[in-house]
Protein backbone atom coordinates (compact mmCIF):
# COMPACT_ATOMS: atom_id res chain seq x y z
CA UNK A 1 0.00 0.00 0.00
CA UNK A 2 1.31 3.13 -1.41
CA UNK A 3 1.83 6.26 1.16
CA UNK A 4 -0.25 9.07 -0.70
CA UNK A 5 0.93 12.89 0.39
CA UNK A 6 -2.12 13.83 2.43
CA UNK A 7 -1.42 10.44 4.32
CA UNK A 8 1.88 12.27 5.55
CA UNK A 9 1.00 14.61 8.28
CA UNK A 10 -0.95 11.78 9.80
CA UNK A 11 1.78 9.65 9.91
CA UNK A 12 4.23 12.69 11.05
CA UNK A 13 1.68 13.44 13.94
CA UNK A 14 1.18 9.44 15.14
CA UNK A 15 5.34 9.50 15.16
CA UNK A 16 5.09 12.60 17.21
CA UNK A 17 2.46 11.23 19.51
CA UNK A 18 4.50 8.25 20.41
CA UNK A 19 7.70 10.09 21.01
CA UNK A 20 8.77 10.04 25.02
CA UNK A 21 10.20 12.98 26.99
CA UNK A 22 13.41 10.11 28.25
CA UNK A 23 14.68 7.37 25.90
CA UNK A 24 13.82 4.15 27.72
CA UNK A 25 16.46 0.75 27.82
CA UNK A 26 15.03 -2.69 27.52
CA UNK A 27 16.41 -4.16 30.78
CA UNK A 28 15.69 -6.95 33.28
CA UNK A 29 16.13 -5.74 36.54
CA UNK A 30 15.05 -7.95 39.45
CA UNK A 31 13.34 -5.28 42.05
CA UNK A 32 10.82 -4.79 44.87
CA UNK A 33 7.72 -2.49 45.04
CA UNK A 34 5.69 -0.88 47.93
CA UNK A 35 2.09 0.30 48.71
CA UNK A 36 2.06 2.51 51.72
CA UNK A 37 3.56 2.36 54.21
CA UNK A 38 0.83 1.51 56.61
CA UNK A 39 -0.20 -1.51 54.81
CA UNK A 40 3.35 -3.17 54.58
CA UNK A 41 2.61 -4.60 51.19
CA UNK A 42 5.64 -5.41 49.59
CA UNK A 43 6.55 -7.97 46.51
CA UNK A 44 8.93 -8.93 44.01
CA UNK A 45 8.92 -7.52 40.68
CA UNK A 46 10.57 -7.26 37.43
CA UNK A 47 11.99 -4.06 36.06
CA UNK A 48 11.49 -4.55 32.41
CA UNK A 49 11.73 -0.60 30.75
CA UNK A 50 13.95 1.95 32.38
CA UNK A 51 14.45 5.25 31.52
CA UNK A 52 15.35 8.88 33.32
CA UNK A 53 11.95 9.59 34.28
CA UNK A 54 9.88 6.23 34.95
CA UNK A 55 10.10 2.00 34.82
CA UNK A 56 7.94 -0.75 33.28
CA UNK A 57 7.27 -3.41 35.95
CA UNK A 58 5.54 -6.69 35.68
CA UNK A 59 3.33 -7.22 38.92
CA UNK A 60 1.49 -9.62 40.18
CA UNK A 61 -2.01 -9.50 39.80
CA UNK A 62 -3.01 -9.24 43.22
CA UNK A 63 -1.13 -5.59 43.14
CA UNK A 64 -2.42 -4.38 40.04
CA UNK A 65 -4.73 -2.02 41.37
CA UNK A 66 -2.39 -0.97 44.53
CA UNK A 67 -1.56 2.44 44.80
CA UNK A 68 2.27 1.72 44.52
CA UNK A 69 4.62 3.87 45.79
CA UNK A 70 8.35 3.09 45.91
CA UNK A 71 10.26 0.61 43.97
CA UNK A 72 13.78 -0.79 45.30
CA UNK A 73 16.10 -2.03 42.13
CA UNK A 74 17.47 -5.01 44.20
CA UNK A 75 21.05 -3.52 45.71
CA UNK A 76 20.87 -0.58 43.15
CA UNK A 77 18.68 2.57 43.96
CA UNK A 78 15.34 3.07 45.48
CA UNK A 79 13.07 5.64 44.17
CA UNK A 80 9.52 7.02 45.19
CA UNK A 81 7.43 6.79 42.30
CA UNK A 82 3.60 6.96 40.92
CA UNK A 83 1.48 5.19 39.18
CA UNK A 84 1.08 6.19 35.58
CA UNK A 85 -0.38 3.34 33.86
CA UNK A 86 -1.61 -0.71 34.71
CA UNK A 87 -2.80 -3.17 31.74
CA UNK A 88 -2.64 -6.73 33.17
CA UNK A 89 0.11 -7.55 34.95
CA UNK A 90 2.39 -5.15 33.67
CA UNK A 91 2.20 -1.43 35.12
CA UNK A 92 4.23 2.05 34.22
CA UNK A 93 5.71 4.06 37.22
CA UNK A 94 6.91 7.84 37.01
CA UNK A 95 9.55 8.60 39.17
CA UNK A 96 8.83 11.23 41.78
CA UNK A 97 12.52 12.20 41.70
CA UNK A 98 13.82 15.23 39.18
CA UNK A 99 14.95 13.00 36.09
CA UNK A 100 18.38 14.85 36.59
CA UNK A 101 18.81 12.68 39.91
CA UNK A 102 17.53 9.19 38.25
CA UNK A 103 20.06 9.69 35.37
CA UNK A 104 23.02 10.70 37.82
CA UNK A 105 22.19 7.59 39.71
CA UNK A 106 21.37 5.25 36.48
CA UNK A 107 25.16 6.70 35.33
CA UNK A 108 27.18 3.67 34.75
CA UNK A 109 23.86 1.30 34.52
CA UNK A 110 21.98 2.13 31.10
CA UNK A 111 23.57 2.88 27.92
CA UNK A 112 24.70 6.96 27.75
CA UNK A 113 21.33 7.32 25.11
CA UNK A 114 19.23 7.20 28.09
CA UNK A 115 20.93 9.42 30.40
CA UNK A 116 21.20 12.50 27.94
CA UNK A 117 18.14 14.74 29.09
Amino acid sequence: MAVNDQDIPILQRLQNEERRAFERACVLIPAQMSVPADSGLITNCVVFDLSANGAKIRINRFFADAPIKQLSLFGFANYDVELAWNHGDFAGLQFSASPEYVAETLAGFLPIRCLEL
